[in-house]
C-alpha cells in the first residue's frame, strides 16, 4: 500500500513539475532566469530518475549572474543542477525530497573576489550543510558533477567533496537551477549547461 502511495506522488510530481525539452527550444544550453523569479519559465533540465550514477555539465555564468543583495542574502547559495532522493518513510508531501535528502551544486556571486562561487549544498535527513569549493570567473567555462556510489553510501561533488549518506533511495528528483533562499533573481540572468 505504501509502495503505491509513492508512486502516484511521484507520478502527481512529475506531472506538477513538468519541464520542457531541451530539443523543443531553439537555444537549449541557456537556462535563463527572469527578474522576480526563483526558477526559469519553463523549468529546465529536471526530471525523474532511478538509480543514476553521475550528473555532469558544463556551466558558464554570464555577466547576467553579478548581482548585490541586502540584509546578509548575499552569502545564501543558488541552486544549480542536483538530485532530491525520493521515498522517505517520514517524509512530508509538504518537504520535496531535495530537502530531505539530496545533493546538489550551489552558486553564488562574491562581490569580494569577482567570482562565482561553486559549493556542495547536501541534505541529510533534513539537515543542511553547505561547503564552498571552488571560485571560477565571468564567462569561464567550468565543469560540474555529482557521482553517487550506492555501494559506499557516498556523494561526490565536483570530485572534490566525498560526502556520506545513509539512506536506501534509488528513486530521484533530478532539480534545475533555483534562485535564492529568500530572495528572487534581482533582475535577468544567464546560464549556460552544457550536458
Amino acid at each position: 500500500m505504501k509502495t503505491k502511495r509513492w508512486l502516484w506522488i511521484l507520478v502527481l510530481t512529475g506531472l506538477m513539475a513538468a519541464c520542457i525539452p531541451d530539443f523543443i527550444l531553439r537555444d537549449p544550453d541557456w537556462v535563463v532566469l527572469k527578474k522576480g523569479a526563483h526558477e526559469p519559465f519553463p523549468r529546465r533540465k529536471e526530471g525523474t530518475l532511478i538509480k543514476p550514477r553521475l550528473l555532469f555539465a558544463t556551466v558558464t555564468f554570464d555577466s547576467s549572474c553579478i548581482y548585490t543583495l541586502d540584509g546578509g542574502n548575499q552569502q545564501d547559495w543558488n541552486k544549480l543542477i542536483g538530485f532530491g532522493f525520493v521515498g522517505s518513510k517520514n517524509q512530508s508531501i509538504y518537504k520535496p525530497p531535495h530537502r530531505v535528502d539530496g545533493v546538489r551544486i550551489g552558486w553564488r556571486w562574491n562581490p569580494a573576489t569577482q567570482r562565482i562561487e561553486l559549493g556542495s549544498y547536501v541534505y541529510k535527513a533534513g539537515v543542511l550543510q553547505t561547503k564552498m569549493l571552488k571560485a571560477v570567473k565571468i564567462n569561464e567555462p567550468v565543469d560540474v558533477s555529482i557521482k553517487v556510489d550506492y555501494n559506499r553510501k557516498v556523494y561526490n561533488v565536483m570530485d572534490l567533496e566525498e560526502i556520506t549518506y545513509d539512506h536506501d533511495k534509488s528513486i530521484v528528483m533530478r532539480t534545475g537551477v533555483y534562485f535564492g533562499g529568500q530572495e528572487v533573481a534581482p533582475h535577468d540572468m544567464r546560464i549556460r549547461i552544457s550536458e
